[in-house]
């Protein structure tokens, strides 16, 4: 029903690492020498972000998990998700039955495809595309990662998003159509 707002979430693990995109990323030199190199560090502090946004190309601000919580029940009781991806967090219980008695058109566990990050918008797009601008370069420390997330977040223009949303449709009927299987 094009009336209905469909509200899309997943969560994500940022590093304070540079990120390089072996497929995308070029560099124009005229010496090996003079590309930079893209050096990871072995344990790099990193943050688990929950992101949240609708068909209308509106979002929540990002939700940041403490660096030590564990995503559990309660957690993520606190932040419920719209769509569940099958995480046994998403899949407990008493998540189950909010969602169900709160939420209109809820798609309960075993309704959404397990393992299918073709067709959430913020998997096959979303986290991506703006990864490549908040991993750029690397951050000193968490808080600046944290601010870097907030603006990208904040600023991405809310077509692509309606775009991203419009492409769930035709990607789930390709799932579908491939018995489940991947698309791309």
């Amino acid at each position: 029903k094009p009336c209905l707002i469909k509200i899309f979430s997943d969560e994500k693990i940022f590093t304070v690492d540079q990120v390089y995109n072996r497929r995308n990323d070029r560099w124009l030199a005229k010496q090996r020498e003079d590309v930079q190199g893209v050096f990871r560090t072995k344990n790099p502090q990193q943050v688990m972000v929950l992101g949240v946004f609708r068909s209308d190309g509106k979002k929540m601000p990002p939700f940041f998990f403490r660096p030590d919580e564990k995503i559990d029940t309660e957690a993520y009781y606190k932040v419920l998700r719209y769509t569940q991806d099958g995480a046994p967090s998403h899949m407990a219980a008493k998540n189950q039955k909010f969602c169900k008695d709160n939420m209109a058109h809820f798609w309960p566990k075993n309704f959404w495809p397990p393992s299918s990050p073709d067709l959430n918008p913020l998997d096959f797009f979303w986290w991506g595309a703006i990864e490549s601008k908040i991993n750029r370069t690397p951050h000193l420390n968490l808080d600046s990662l944290q601010a870097t997330i907030i603006k990208e977040w904040d600023n991405y223009p809310e077509k692509h998003i309606i775009n991203a949303c419009k492409r769930f449709r035709p990607r789930l009927e390709a799932v579908v159509k491939a018995n489940g299987g991947h698309i791309e």
